[in-house]
């Protein structure tokens, strides 16, 4: 059965790095199940997830059952994704890892708007030789039109969100109503070295779009304008 969550407006402590978006109550991806999530305007649904790991390293979570959704009531509107998702290598020689690969649709319920950009942040952190990312995949009819990654450290530093973009990142050129999201959330850390992730936020802004119905009615305006046009110059010829 589709079950629609209602989820409550409580607003909890969570503080996430680069947003001003407050999150709501969390339900985890085993309650949501084959359900969906409506928050605002938008529609978030169709959620897999699947966990990929190397021993014998400390790693969490042990299950996507446990991974956490937040719901953020504030627009542009979207969802938090807490873990968390960590790693620790007490001596391996091995780089230990932990990838949790979670997939989803997006689509904003108005008719009249469209998805034109996308949203990323994560408060990834890390000790010794550790790194946490976060890669984000849009896609539509299989095809992609988006690519941003999000990671600590980068290049010296830390990129905790896009925009702004960097490297090979690219956002959405033209604006869509319905996205396929994949996340490849990944922490892994050499011998001595950690890496968590607890607090991954999506949203995504929207713009208008003229609905189809209007954009017929134009198409139809314009045809009666040119045709009133050469009916006039047929007579005056």
């Amino acid at each position: 059965m589709i079950h629609k969550w209602a989820i409550a407006a409580a607003v909890t402590g969570v503080t996430v790095v680069g947003t001003l978006a407050a999150p709501a109550q969390a339900i985890t991806l085993g309650e949501i199940g084959n359900g969906f999530l409506d928050v605002g305007d938008k529609r978030f649904s169709n959620f897999q997830c699947a966990l990929s790991t190397s021993g014998p390293g400390l790693l969490v979570p042990n299950s996507c059952e446990e991974i956490k959704i937040n719901t953020i009531e504030n627009s542009p509107f979207g969802i938090d994704i807490q873990g968390p998702f960590s790693v620790t290598n007490f001596a391996s020689p091995e780089t230990e890892f932990l990838e949790a690969l979670i997939s989803f649709d997006v689509e904003v319920l108005d008719p009249t708007k469209a998805i034109n950009s996308i949203n990323l942040a994560f408060n990834g952190a890390f000790a010794g030789n550790g790194k946490a990312s976060v890669k984000e995949t849009a896609r539509v009819d299989g095809a992609i039109v988006a690519e941003l990654m999000v990671s600590n450290p980068y290049e010296g530093g830390s990129d905790l969100q896009d925009p702004a973009l960097e490297g090979e990142d690219f956002d959405l050129a033209t604006p869509y109503k319905k996205l396929n999201i994949t996340k490849e959330i990944r922490v892994e850390a050499e011998a001595g070295g950690s890496a968590e992730i607890s607090s991954i936020v999506q949203t995504y802004d929207q713009t208008e779009v003229p609905e189809p119905g209007t954009i017929g009615g134009l198409l139809a305006i314009g045809s009666l304008g040119v045709g009133s046009i050469l009916k006039q110059l047929k007579q005056k010829k």
